[in-house]
């Protein structure tokens, strides 16, 4: 199958003032391995280290704007892919947490965050301000008790929500008249909850809602709030005498209820007929690891995920057995802990396990698609891109290995590398983006080679030619680097030959980290292959966490991620950049027919950057309050707004000595300099991140700047100075 691409000039750039996305986890390839044997699992770690505030997670939930909020039992924790955010229980504050316990997670459509606490009742978080709100009275009494222990809350798909008490049964509160129902327990009547004490809730497909209760699991009708108790059914199927405490409920894609008690698991079929037990059997292969099961996760995959009181189960519906997975303390990247007591998948797939004592865990299940075939290749180990077309193919760039296509149904990979002698083939081993288009077609960006089209359906060199488009760059953001490397202000690494043998961390392998962490150690006499480790250490929390573990030795990251390690309590310092500083960052781009038929709008754009940017230097306080108004949802949590402000503001002036003129040697916003590019351009051939050499002029244009500069700066400065923000 032939692939065509288009020479181009390729680098990749990481910049993010504050960070709303999430961090690119680190992968490795596993074999696969015959049955009975488990895959391997790889897990990645999120606790104390990273400035987790608990070990126990009791409940994970991810909000609309993709944020990951965990609670534990001192406090709510909010993680955007890089840094953890604390709130806590503040005695006198108005708008903080009702209570440090916090049993129970949920997201509205709206933004809101549902927090069900153990002695504090319920509130929710106003994303626009950030403050924790009690429900309020519903016919001048609360829907829940402020001192109520909640257990679990749900939302249905009418948007009400369902809250489960400790002792005060179930409460359905309609969350936009304020309507409340009251579900509670009578004794001499069987249509009523077995019991008062309610555990877990879950929506069935029909409508009708599954409570697990202390004494069983019940069957609620909303419309007509008639109750079926069917908890003596599952307590025979267990061989229970008596009750059984249902803690977790699920209804799987197929309609089959699963119901995790403190006596084993179990599942009632589609038709309500037959229940099926499964127990926990001392040294039995394939058997539950405990009959305690605390959570139930069905995945996007429909694997059945189990979290017991003695690790991780994942059911294999074929061989009607489980595969389990422990905390092993030789194995870094085994669980963490043994109890699992939450489970979630996120927007992305990621499955994310809340542990009793040893804070989060997340898995990729995309790891297990890989195959055992691209194991052989060590260099090709690190996975930069994934893309997945719709006939079941996920297509798997790395750096190095080249391309892989992997069949789901089979496990079957084919793989796709570059070939000197053929025009056709991949154009660079090192895949750093992947894309499938709405027409099925596949686009793969490389390092050193641009862009390359591969449409699985049409294989004539004629419809495979990529339609190449001029692509210049209109203005420079960034004047200069915001990469270097780094370490820790009290280490003994002073200079790069100090290196030879240690590990340094990058945010991910398709980071310009990279790039620079070998160019640099090559240009002091080491070997980047043999004589340093590059590994992924993430962003924010994750990479000071690494550095105090002695995980790595030095980061080869950027300012503002080197500002949120200083905020996290680790000091760093630059190693020598002289050779790297006057490199230009980020861009604005466009194609060269949009720069010719639309330049009124193109100057427009570019001008209200410049002026932004003058804005911030002069300004930074007010730029971050600004955005914290303007995107209300990334205003820390768990810390007041003149610390949030503080912190904030000194990332953002990690970023600043970039956005300034002087040291780039130029006069102009947006102006790139020539002399600048060039030695950028001679550094990447130097160091073999490019093959050919590239003219400056077929990258940069200055063509507009002219234009873009009409405009008062020193006024735009002096007006951004005088600025006082105010709501």
């Amino acid at each position: 199958m032939p692939v065509t691409g288009t020479a181009g000039f390729a680098h990749s750039r990481v910049s993010n003032v504050v960070s709303l996305t999430t961090a690119i986890v680190a992968l490795w390839l596993s074999c696969i391995r015959a049955a009975p044997t488990a895959q391997p699992m790889h897990f990645m770690h999120l606790g104390a280290d990273a400035g987790l505030a608990q070990g126990g997670v009791m409940a994970i939930v991810q909000d609309r704007w993709g944020f990951l909020w965990l609670g534990t039992e001192d406090g709510l924790d909010r993680y955007d892919g890089y840094t953890l955010q604390h709130a806590i229980r503040q005695r006198g504050v108005a708008g903080s947490l009702p209570n440090n316990w916090v049993a129970a997670l949920a997201s509205d459509a709206s933004g809101r965050l549902w927090i069900g606490t153990d002695g504090g009742g319920v509130a929710w978080r106003d994303p626009m301000t950030g403050r924790f709100v009690p429900l309020r009275p519903a016919a001048g009494q609360p829907s829940v008790s402020s001192e109520e222990k909640v257990r679990a809350l749900h939302l249905d798909h009418d948007g009400h929500l369902w809250i489960a008490t400790r002792t005060a049964g179930l409460v359905e509160l309609d969350v936009a008249s304020g309507r409340v129902r009251r579900f509670k327990h009578t004794e001499a009547d069987s249509a009523t909850l077995s019991d008062d004490g309610i555990f877990a809730i879950a929506e069935g497909r029909n409508g009708a809602l599954w409570v697990g209760t202390q004494r069983g699991l019940d069957r609620l009708d909303p419309a007509s709030g008639q109750v079926a108790r069917l908890g003596s059914r599952v307590g025979a199927a267990l061989g229970v005498t008596g009750s059984v405490q249902v803690n977790a409920v699920l209804e799987d894609q197929q309609g089959g209820l699963w119901v995790g008690t403190d006596a084993g698991l179990a599942k009632v079929e589609a038709a309500g007929e037959r229940i099926r037990a499964y127990r926990s059997k001392r040294d039995a292969s394939g058997s539950l690891p405990s009959d305690r099961i605390q959570a139930l996760l069905e995945d996007d995959a429909r694997r059945l995920w189990i979290g017991t009181a003695a690790g991780l189960a994942l059911f294999d519906r074929h061989a009607d057995r489980f595969d389990t997975y422990r905390h092993e303390a030789a194995d870094p990247a085994s669980l963490p802990d043994d109890y699992v007591i939450s489970l979630y998948a996120d927007r992305t797939g990621l499955l994310w396990i809340g542990t009793k004592t040893k804070g989060v865990a997340k898995w990729n299940p995309r790891s297990w698609s890989f195959g055992h075939q691209l194991g052989a290749d060590p260099e090709g180990t690190a996975i930069t891109a994934f893309a997945e077309d719709g006939k079941g193919t996920l297509w798997l760039g790395t750096f190095g290995a080249g391309l892989s296509a992997i069949d789901r149904r089979t496990g079957t990979a084919r793989p796709y590398r570059h070939q000197p002698t053929d025009a056709h083939s991949l154009p660079d081993d090192r895949v750093m983006a992947s894309l499938v288009d709405h027409y099925g077609t596949l686009w793969v960006g490389t390092m050193t080679a641009g862009l390359a089209r591969l449409d699985p359906d049409r294989l004539s060199p004629d419809a495979q030619r990529v339609l190449e488009r001029s692509v210049a760059q209109l203005e420079t953001a960034y004047q200069t680097s915001s990469y270097g490397i780094a370490v820790p202000v009290d280490s003994p690494i002073q200079k790069f030959t100090d290196l030879k043998g240690k590990t340094i961390g990058v945010t991910n392998m398709s980071s310009a980290g990279v790039i620079i962490a070998r160019a640099q150690v090559a240009a002091a006499g080491l070997n980047p292959d043999t004589d340093i480790t590059i590994v992924v250490a993430g962003e924010g929390a994750q990479p000071a966490a690494m550095l105090r573990g002695k995980q790595v030795d030095a980061l080869s990251q950027f300012d503002t991620q080197y500002a949120l390690i200083d905020n996290a309590g680790i000091k760093m310092r630059y190693l020598d950049r002289k050779n790297i500083e006057k490199q230009p960052a980020n861009a604005l781009l466009a194609l060269e027919e949009t720069i010719a038929t639309r330049k009124k709008d193109l100057i427009g754009l570019a001008r209200a950057y410049a002026k932004a940017t003058i804005f911030t230097i002069s300004n930074p306080e007010a730029a971050v309050r600004i955005v914290y108004e303007i995107f209300p949802q990334t205003k820390p949590t768990g810390k007041d707004e003149a610390t949030a402000v503080r912190d904030d503001v000194k990332v953002l002036e990690a970023r600043l000595p970039h956005f300034k003129l002087e040291p780039a040697g130029v006069k102009r916003w947006g102006e790139s300099s020539d002399t600048n590019y060039k030695d950028y351009i001679e550094f990447m051939l130097k160091w073999n991140v490019i093959k050919q050499k590239v003219e400056t002029g077929d990258l940069i244009t200055n063509e507009l700047i002219d234009e873009i500069n009409k405009f008062d700066a020193a006024k735009v400065a002096a007006d951004a100075k005088a600025y006082k923000y105010s709501r």
